[in-house]
């Protein structure tokens, strides 16, 4: 998992002392997880540290995410998150960054990275789903009829001739996602 920033790893914290409570399952399986940390503060209460870059400059620290990242196998899952900061602190021009990220991994590597589509306009949304195979949306409904904790989860985009753009309802039940 490579989380960029405190802010963003704070979040994670706090979401993963509620999963602890809610969903074991799940927050077993970040224990789990080596953790890349990008930012001012080497700590991780979760998960195993695999490596810490302190957040100075940000063209020496893409470089060192890089070199870590290149390192990685094809067969490795790859977690983004907290990356939507670059582009709301640095603007559209951060992409190029981005693309540097996405251009350091293995070729055939999973990575999954997770962003409100909301936050950016249209143009740039468009843009950030182009470095992606696949594009899933995670939608939290409000349903009355299905209760809480269900979802609108589905393929928006794909280049993967197998995997057709489709959506379908999700509620969590013990830590599991089932169809409804």
């Amino acid at each position: 998992m490579v989380i960029y920033s405190d802010t963003a790893y704070r979040r994670h914290k706090i979401k993963y002392e509620q999963l602890k409570e809610k969903s074991p399952g799940i927050a077993e399986i970040l224990d789990k997880a080596n953790i890349i940390k990008i930012g001012y503060r080497d700590d991780t209460s979760f998960g195993k540290p695999y490596y810490f870059i302190s957040e100075t400059d940000l063209e020496e620290d893409i470089n060192i995410l890089g070199s870590v990242l290149e390192k990685l196998s094809d067969d490795d899952l790859v977690v983004s998150t907290g990356f939507f900061k670059l582009v709301a602190t640095f603007g559209k021009d951060i992409i190029q960054h981005v693309i540097k990220i996405v251009d350091f991994l293995p070729e055939k590597i999973t990575m999954l990275s997770f962003y409100q589509s909301n936050l950016y306009d249209t143009r740039t949304n468009r843009l950030i789903n182009k470095l992606y195979d696949i594009v899933i949306r995670i939608k939290d409904e409000v349903e009355i009829t299905f209760g809480e904790n269900t979802y609108l989860i589905g393929v928006e985009e794909s280049i993967v001739w197998d995997v057709i753009p489709s959506f379908q309802r999700y509620k969590i039940v013990e830590s599991m996602f089932v169809e409804i």
